[in-house]
């Protein structure tokens, strides 16, 4: 990355956005530039944390061991250009409550935190509006967090109730998901980044953001191998997209600015997908937050799913069972 890149890479974030220019350039004397490729770990959950990252090109995401092995792990968070993390390293003197690994071939900018406080210290004044910004960002990923855990623990209130057929749980989970995404405790309310056009001073202003939610949700029938539509909303209720044929390397993720498919994974086969698309602009850092959410939905509707095909078996035998005693 060239210097002038770099200057201009750093005026364009809000945490710097104050600081003159004569400034940026002392910073990118102790700025350190590394490469990683796809799944490299750039930090590991319990190692010693000094340093604040600044993603210049790729993704990066965030995990948390769920088992003492590291088997088994829980994505917290993804993050794109422009985004930095690490940040808690700059306020706490603990180890690093979780990992972070490149999701893709990335660029990462790396600062010190005695280099950082050292730089801060020669303009004390605007060094507020740096940790402003910083407290902003933080209080929005933690605002998006509890949004999550809401919809999750929601979800698993369902999960326990008995459900006659995935079908009517896949309904019935995409709904529950709908009423967080477009209600007064929408996840990407909570992530909402205003563009230029939205006037602050108007009536409402920062209670919801304009746009809503249409979604399609697709069941894989076995019988004739292919994918159906077992419920729409919005949009989708008018023109339905044609179902994907099936395919065991089915992507997911965002086909558009503002549409994404989540895979519900099965054994050789996805049990289904659900396509989720919003009305107006999806910023970059709700983009990323919605992600985490749809990866955590997808592994708990596919289990649910699972485990209500497994009764269905149970169920079926018990009643052949009782047809051959009969007889």
């Amino acid at each position: 990355m060239q210097k002038k890149s770099k200057t201009e890479y750093l005026k364009s974030l809000p945490i710097f956005k104050s600081f003159p220019d004569d400034r940026l350039e002392e910073l990118l004397n102790v700025l350190s530039e590394s490469e990683y490729k796809k799944n490299d770990v750039i930090f590991e959950e319990g190692s010693r944390g000094n340093s604040l990252y600044l993603i210049a090109s790729g993704a990066v995401r965030v995990e948390k061991r769920l088992d003492a092995a590291g088997q088994c792990r829980k994505q917290l968070a993804r993050f794109g250009p422009g985004d930095f993390f690490g940040e808690m390293a700059l306020v706490e003197n603990q180890a690093r409550s979780a990992s972070a690994s490149a999701e893709e071939n990335s660029v990462i900018l790396k600062l010190e935190k005695d280099e950082l406080f050292k730089w801060i210290e020669k303009q004390p004044v605007t060094a507020v509006s740096f940790f402003v910004e910083m407290v902003r960002v933080m209080s929005q990923r933690l605002r998006h967090t509890s949004s999550e855990l809401t919809m999750l623990f929601e979800l698993s209130r369902l999960a326990l109730q008995r459900h006659a057929s995935p079908k009517i749980f896949m309904v019935k989970a995409l709904e529950e998901m709908l009423n967080h995404m477009d209600g007064s405790a929408s996840l990407d309310n909570n992530f909402a980044e205003p563009r230029p056009s939205e006037a602050l001073s108007a009536p409402g202003a920062g209670a919801k953001k304009d746009g809503t939610w249409s979604a399609c949700a697709y069941l894989y029938n076995q019988f004739n191998d292919e994918f159906e539509v077992v419920h729409s909303t919005g949009e989708f209720m008018r023109n339905p997209e044609q179902p994907l044929s099936p395919s065991p390397q089915m992507d997911g993720g965002w086909d558009e600015s503002s549409s994404f498919r989540l895979i519900i994974p099965g054994k050789k086969i996805p049990r289904g997908y659900i396509l989720f698309k919003k009305n107006a602009h999806l910023a970059h850092g709700e983009k990323n937050s919605l992600t985490v959410s749809f990866i955590t939905v997808s592994s708990l509707m596919s289990s649910v799913m699972e485990n209500i095909e497994h009764q269905e078996e149970l169920s079926s035998l018990e009643r052949l069972k009782n047809q051959k005693n009969a007889y």
